[in-house]
């Protein structure tokens, strides 16, 4: 199988409907990356759909740590290139899908609180809470995104 997995989509979109027109076939802004429930950073986030799908079947040890993969942006990012027309950021900065924090440690509070909250609706069960790692991630990525706005309000 050399050749596309499937494609990348919002997690909780996915429990209002199983299959989606558009999926997020180009991962649209420039201050945000992706990373796993460790909180590392796993991807280049500008690889194809058809490559960037792999890594979330990309097995460490016993466990899928990048099963799910979480987006994380600035405020200016999703301002900029939120747009419903093509899914990486949806256009309304209050939309449901979106978790906010002031810091990166609220941050990652907010997402564990969150993956508690949808649990019940995901067909496994080895919800971790959201590790801080995320932390060092951002600061090897660039370390402008600990200084950016975090929150979207």
């Amino acid at each position: 199988m050399e050749k596309i997995w499937g494609c990348q989509t919002f997690l909780e979109q996915s429990f209002e409907q199983w299959e989606d027109q558009v999926c997020l076939f180009q991962v649209r802004g420039d201050s945000m990356l992706m990373v796993n429930k460790s909180g590392v950073r796993v991807m280049n986030e500008k690889e194809g759909y058809d490559s960037r799908v792999r890594v979330h079947w990309e097995k460490q040890g016993e466990d899928y740590n990048n099963h799910f993969l979480f987006l994380i942006g600035d405020h200016r990012c999703v301002d900029k290139f939120g747009a419903n027309f093509a899914k990486t950021w949806p256009a309304d900065l209050k939309h449901k899908w979106y978790i906010k924090g002031e810091t990166m440690s609220e941050l990652s509070k907010n997402i564990s609180k969150r993956l508690v909250e949808i649990e019940p609706k995901l067909l496994e069960r080895d919800i971790e809470p959201f590790k801080l790692e995320v932390i060092p991630t951002c600061l090897l990525f660039n370390s402008r995104v600990l200084v950016s706005y975090l929150t979207l309000s």
